[in-house]
């Protein structure tokens, strides 16, 4: 009796086969291009000398571009500092590019339920109508000149969104504890994520906060401790504090006379705020007239409470709209709240490259998946969810105006898909239309 091929030896269809080849083509393109310029100013470069630094001395080096990250990032980062740079960085490219499709998949398998796309005949090939779904691709092409420009630079935003993809997918298959392994992991590299905890205390996912907090103990705390000894961990702590949460930090940003990190490519709420609200140059050079954006002249002292009041009202909101889909009988408001906190996540922070936008990833699948079902279910378009890629891709449009960038067009489309997500956690199903003769 003949046995069926294993999965690994039945052929791709012909779709699936064109996305593995456009990948792994960019991917080599990458991998050639990205050593001809390893040795200039890239966030991976500043990562590798860091991690050289401390392998020989034992010691983090502020001074590189390690300043907003925790004591604990050059421990994690330590083993590429082993090898030659040209080898690391493209051994983190291709990393990254498989760790940003793993993303995309396991996104698609979340939004639908679990549903797998590998279909296949009951003669033991693949069925040749299956192919990437639109929920897998649409959202990687959204955010494919952010991923790009992390790539470029070598930036672990794909990093941090496969964290948040894989903590998710483990809270939705009731692995709660070992969710806060990726989603802890994911704070100690970047303290970004942090934000996303509220949302598993408010959604009543309490085990999967407490592992969280556990494995940046442990790994923050503990293995920190021990590596680098009580005075170097504090001392590294201290300027992290010092350069993160006080320096670039959101009140420093609104109320000194000339804020750090003011040019248009940073996108924060602080910044922006600034550069509309007060004269404040969005391309300061010595060698460049000023280029100021502001539309009144405000105070400075005046800033700090408009601020305060919009964080707060988007805070209360996300977790107001969290505590209600988290007892809602289906996955769906849960996955949107979780889009929104991860917008609220890029709102409130106060230092925003458009290389971070990667991170919308999942709320703009959503958005997506809610168009797709929509039309599927009831014969209509979702008017909000196609409201939030349209801000996104004027979004991605004005990425080619500085001007644009220096507004916060981009901080705007931020916003909008933040207001999607909330509306659509919110929504109640409608029933289906009978489908058309």
């Amino acid at each position: 009796m003949p046995t069926e091929p294993s999965p690994l030896g039945r052929p791709l269809p012909p779709a699936w086969r064109a996305l593995v080849l456009a990948v792994g083509a960019y991917t080599l393109a990458m991998c050639t291009y990205l050593p001809i310029r390893a040795w200039t100013g890239t966030d991976f470069h500043d990562f590798w000398e860091n991690a050289r630094w401390f392998l020989h001395h034992g010691e983090v080096r502020f001074d590189l571009g390690v300043h907003n990250y925790l004591p604990f990032f050059t421990l994690f980062m330590a083993p590429w500092g082993v090898l030659p740079l040209e080898v690391a960085l493209n051994l983190f490219t291709m990393l990254s590019v498989g760790l940003l499709l793993c993303t995309g998949l396991m996104t698609d398998v979340l939004l639908r339920d679990g549903e797998l796309v590998d279909r296949r005949s009951g003669t033991g090939t693949w069925d040749r109508a299956a192919r990437p779904t639109i929920t897998l691709v649409l959202p990687l092409l959204l955010i494919a000149p952010y991923a790009h420009s992390t790539l470029t630079l070598g930036a672990v935003n794909i990093l941090l969104l496969f964290l948040i993809a894989a903590a998710w997918l483990l809270v939705r298959r009731g692995r709660a504890w070992i969710a806060g392994v990726p989603l802890g992991l994911a704070v100690l590299i970047k303290l970004l994520p942090a934000a996303l905890l509220p949302m598993l205390l408010a959604a009543r996912r309490w085990r999967s906060a407490v592992a969280t907090g556990i494995v940046m103990l442990a790994l923050g705390g503990g293995f920190s401790l021990l590596v680098l000894g009580p005075e170097r961990m504090a001392d590294a702590h201290r300027q992290f504090r010092e350069s993160a949460l006080e320096s670039h930090g959101a009140r420093q940003t609104l109320s000194v006379d000339k804020p750090q990190k003011a040019k248009y490519s940073n996108i924060s709420v602080p910044i922006v705020m600034r550069r509309l609200l007060t004269p404040v140059n969005a391309d300061p050079h010595e060698q460049r007239p000023g280029f100021y954006v502001n539309v009144v002249d405000l105070s400075r002292e005046s800033l700090w409470p408009i601020y305060a009041t919009i964080m707060v009202s988007l805070l209360l909101t996300t977790l107001a709209a969290t505590w209600r889909a988290g007892r809602a009988e289906t996955q769906e408001p849960l996955n949107a709240t979780l889009g929104a906190w991860i917008a609220l996540m890029l709102l409130a922070a106060p230092l925003v490259w458009t290389h971070y936008l990667v991170l919308m990833h999942w709320p703009l699948a959503v958005a997506v998946h809610r168009l797709i079902e929509t039309r599927r279910r009831e014969r209509r378009v979702c008017r909000p969810a196609a409201t939030a890629v349209i801000a996104w891709i004027i979004g991605i449009a004005a990425l080619a105006s500085p001007h644009a960038r220096a507004v916060g067009t981009a901080t705007l489309a931020i916003a909008v898909v933040w207001g999607v997500m909330i509306t659509l956690s919110l929504a109640k199903p409608r029933p289906a239309r009978a489908a058309r003769e």
